[in-house]
């Protein structure tokens, strides 16, 4: 399923903010699984933007779980497309903060939301 950004917007109204996330967590909301694939956009080792298909694992109102066949690097800004009728060039802004290999071409990735970046142009 591709991640559209109705489907999007609806799973994060569908969380509720200060739900417990579990004592084993380190999570500051909760999240919803969100199997599904989506297009991020990131700078490579020689400042040129790319853009990537990814695997979504699961998302927050506060972050979001990518799975990928490269790894990111941590610190790196993405943005993540979500494109609507109204607005085709719709992003989320997100900062990687992890990415552990899960096999040989597989890593998983966690990002925490920067911002929209309709509201950063505000």
């Amino acid at each position: 399923m591709k991640l559209s950004a109705e489907t999007f917007y609806q799973l994060l109204a569908s969380l509720q903010a200060g739900a417990c996330c579990g004592l084993d967590e380190m999570r500051h909301e909760p999240r919803v699984e969100a199997i599904g694939h989506a297009k991020i956009s990131c700078r490579s080792g020689n400042g040129t933007a790319e853009t990537l298909a990814v695997g979504v694992r699961n998302l927050s109102r506060s972050g979001i779980g990518l799975i990928h066949v490269q790894p990111l690097a941590v610190g790196q800004e993405l943005m993540l497309h979500l494109p609507t009728s109204d607005d085709p060039d719709n992003c989320i802004s997100y900062r990687i903060v992890r990415c552990t290999r899960l096999g040989a071409k597989l890593f998983s990735i966690g990002a925490r939301l920067v911002a929209e970046v309709a509201k950063q142009a505000a």
